[in-house]
Parts: structure tokens; sequence; C-alpha cells
């Protein structure tokens, strides 16, 4: 079996960590649940030597290439956007270190992963344990229609959904869906912006507001630090494409996580872990570079089965077991068309774009008609 992981007691007490532990423990009358899970334990192990391994060959090639991109503003700024769109890369990868350690599974002691989640935000500028809160709760949520909010800020809405809203509010969504604004504009702005606003986040998420007071201070330290060494102006023009690329890609990454076009979303009746892992967590068939600084994100099914397995575990649970290989499955270009799906067609199943709205309208007239 192996040493146990070491979380202490203040790993347990973070609100997202319980909430974890909450949905664990509420799938366990879950038989096919807990059939992959049996067969997952050997993957749920940090190892040391790979963690420091991950973060020795992102944050020194990172470093490396930022220092050349700001070399590069006097030659010729297409070369330092060329290597700000592999910097972008880097920071991809570094969110999902983030990732990993919201869910205690980056180093085996809860402190490391938490002090390295910290660190992380200073070059994502996402708050860890706002974000490792609000993630818990996408974890209870996957794919259910019943269940968190069902308005302008949902995940998914059905059509019957969108087309009750007010006008208004129906035009807001479709233009803050529209794959051409969100992940280019909204997405960045969002991260930059929006996490950096205390009063946006629940009255009740004490801990979570104090986090992104301190996180403000501690970027602002770590930018005015930059600025000072290397110019305002020069850090303006090589860090702005990095985060906009990078989260504009990273956020792209979690929405296909499942958005895709065998996606399947379902009622709370019908809800079990397993189905809506293998049905509606997609595995993302990237090409092997981009699976690398994805850190095997797109094996999605299998991190949501269970979140505890670093991402270097994730291709190696999913290869060695055929119990997994029946996941629903996708391609580059099948994740780029899929960024047009945005709402749930109940009468047909499946996920749907915009344009498609007006035949579902008519579809579900002449249902309730007969």
């Amino acid at each position: 079996m192996g040493p146990k992981r070491n979380v202490n007691a203040r790993g347990r007490g973070r609100t997202g960590f319980r909430a974890l532990r909450a949905m664990a423990r509420a799938t366990k009358s879950e038989p096919r649940t807990q059939a992959f899970r049996k067969v997952m334990v050997p993957y749920a192990r940090p190892v040391a030597w790979k963690s420091w391994w991950q973060l020795a060959n992102t944050f020194l090639p990172l470093a490396a290439c930022w220092y050349l991109a700001w070399l590069a503003l006097p030659v010729s700024y297409a070369l330092t956007l060329a290597l700000g769109v592999l910097c972008s890369g880097f920071l991809v990868r570094i969110t999902i270190f983030q990732h990993d350690c919201g869910h205690y599974a980056f180093f085996r002691g809860a402190r490391a992963n938490e002090v390295l989640g910290h660190v992380c935000t200073l070059f994502n500028l996402t708050p860890f344990c706002f974000w490792t809160r609000q993630h818990a709760d996408h974890h209870r949520t996957i794919n259910n229609l019943d269940r968190g909010d069902r308005g302008l800020y949902a995940e998914c809405l059905t059509v019957r959904e969108f087309l009750a809203l007010p006008r208004w509010k129906r035009m807001v969504y479709r233009i803050t869906r529209d794959p051409l604004v969100f992940f280019p504009l909204i997405a960045p702005l969002t991260l930059a912006i929006g996490t950096r606003i205390p009063l946006m986040v629940k009255k009740e998420w004490k801990a979570e507001r104090r986090n992104i007071y301190i996180a403000n201070v501690g970027l602002a330290a770590f930018y005015g630090a930059l600025g000072l060494t290397f110019g305002w102006l020069d850090v303006l023009l090589v860090q702005l494409p990095i985060l906009f690329i990078g989260s504009a890609v990273g956020l792209w990454l979690d929405f296909l996580g499942h958005k895709f076009h065998a996606s399947e979303w379902v009622r709370t009746p019908q809800w079990t872990l397993s189905r809506v892992a293998m049905n509606g967590c997609g595995h993302f068939r990237l090409p092997k570079v981009l699976q690398w600084f994805s850190g095997s994100i797109g094996i999605h099914h299998i991190h949501h089965l269970n979140p505890r397995i670093p991402n270097y575990n994730l291709r190696r649970c999913h290869d060695e077991n055929p119990i997994f290989h029946g996941a629903r499955s996708f391609r580059l270009w099948d994740g780029i068309r899929a960024a047009w799906l945005v709402l749930w067609d109940e009468e047909r199943g499946r996920l749907i774009t915009f344009a498609e709205v007006p035949k579902a309208r008519s579809r579900g007239m002449a249902a309730a008609a007969a």
C-alpha cells in the first residue's frame, strides 16, 4: 500500500478540500464509481522527484524564455511575441500544477501543496484559496443540469432555459459565450481584474476573501519588482501577451473538459459520478507536445473520477487500465469546433450552437403540441 499521504490538519481544514472529501463519501454508494477508484489507488500517490522535476522543467525554461523575450524587444517585437507564445505554454502548465495543489495531489504534504499553490498565483494571477473552493463546487456539479447557477453565470443552460430568459439576458449570454469574445477577452480580464475584487466573493467565504487581499499585495510586490528591474513598459509588452494567451488557452481546456460534441449532461436523478466522468468529461487526444504543456488535463475523465491523481500519472492510469478506454474522446480539430457548443438540447440529448437554436425551438414547440 505504501506510506500514508501526509495531509495534515491544516489541509483538512480547507473548505475546498473538505468539499471534495464529502463528495467522495457521497459517491461511495455508486458501485461502478468505487470499482474505478479501486483501480486508481496506486496512481493517486505523488512521487516527490517527479513533482520537483516538473517544477524544474517548467519554471526554469519560463524564466529563460521570458528573459529572451525581454532582450528581443529592441530587436523585433514579433520575436518577443513568438517567445511569449512559448511562455504562455509554460504558464498553462503552471496552472495545472496549481490545480493539482488545490486537490492536494502534487505533493504528499498539505503545506507543500499550499505553498506552491500560492507561488503559482504570482504567475497566473489566480488566488489559490479562492480558486480551490470555487473549483470544489465545480466538481460537485459537473454536467448536472439541476445544480449550480441557472442564469447568466450557468456553466451550461438548456435551450428551454435560454429561451425563458429576458431578451437582454439572452443577448448578454450570447455575446459573452461567443468563443471569439469569451476566450481572448473575457477569460483574461476575469483573471486579471475579476479575481482582484474581494467584494465579488460570497460573504461567508471569509478565508477566501482574505486570500484575495494577500494575493493582491503579493502580485503588486512581484510585478513591482519586475517593473523596477526591467522597466514598466517593457514588462507590460512582454507579460500582457503571455497572460492573454495563457488564460485563453487555459479556459479553453477547462471548457473542453465538459463541452464537446459527444458530451452528456443529465438531470440529478440520472447523475452518478461514473456516468458523467465517462460520458461527460472528455478524453482530449492531444499531440504529445501539447499534452505535455497542458499537464495531461485532457484526460479529464480520470481526473474527475479521482482528483487526487497528480497530472503526471493521468496518462499512465488511463493507458494501463482498459476499464477507462470507453470514455468519450475527441481530437484537436474537434476541440476547436466544440468552442461554439453552448446550450444543451434536451430533445436531442446533445450540445448545440446558437445557430441551431431556432430549429431546437421548433422541435420543442412541436413536442409540446403533440
